[in-house]
């Protein structure tokens, strides 16, 4: 069976640009399962619930999960990467928390199962994995502070999480258009570069870390 495992922002960035349905038609044309441990399930849906802004994202995703398209998958995990992953940058002697126990415990989970992929769409958590030196820069230039980094526990995070994969939900939608899995959501008469243009846009206005390049170079290259 191939795995996709989702990070909570990921899902968010769907249901906050109303693309959740796609999961369906993604999972079948995929051939695998979309799945979320029971962390992200409880931000993405059961603290949601008890708050008038996100109910309606929250119980949209619900249903995602009655339908089985979405799976919340329970087994047990290895719990000392929360741990370890905020024991990496410090500011002023003190280590910083730079990762969740929901993003963690997604990691962690794809890793256990040897996902085909982890789906995350903040930028913190995929530099962490694949760029840690720039996400040094980042926090640096946010906090207008130094920061240094345990070598130790980086080499330590590093060895866990050695060929996971990261894709965003951007790479999720690209898909899903090659394949023509939105065509009944998109007019003819616009043309396809403008379609990619405002999907990529909408979700980087709605938390997939996206870079602005990147758009142009996606848009560039649609015949």
């Amino acid at each position: 069976m191939k795995y996709l495992v989702f990070d909570t922002s990921s899902i968010i960035t769907l249901a906050m640009n109303s693309l959740l349905p796609t999961i369906k038609s993604l999972t079948e044309a995929y051939g695998g399962q979309f799945i979320i441990p029971p962390e992200v399930k409880k931000e993405l849906i059961d603290n949601p619930l008890h708050s008038k802004k996100y109910a309606l994202e929250a119980i949209i995703t619900l249903k995602s999960i009655e339908l089985g398209y979405l799976k919340v998958d329970s087994r047990t995990i290895r719990d000392d990467l929360l741990k370890l992953a905020n024991s990496i940058y410090q500011s002023k002697s003190k280590y910083m928390t730079v990762v969740h126990k929901a993003e963690c415990d997604a990691l962690a989970l794809a890793l256990k199962i040897d996902a085909e992929a982890y789906v995350v769409d903040e930028r913190t958590t995929r530099l962490l994995v694949e760029n840690p030196k720039q996400l040094k820069k980042l926090l640096e230039n946010k906090l207008h502070s130094t920061i240094t980094i345990n070598q130790d526990n980086l080499k330590k995070f590093q060895n866990l999480v050695r060929g996971i994969k990261i894709i965003r939900s951007s790479e999720l939608m690209a898909v899903a258009l090659e394949k023509g899995l939105l065509d009944k959501y998109l007019p003819t008469e616009i043309p396809r570069k403008q379609q990619v243009e405002a999907l990529m846009w909408a979700l980087r206005l709605n938390g997939c870390a996206l870079a602005t390049e990147e758009i142009k170079e996606l848009v560039k290259n649609i015949k």
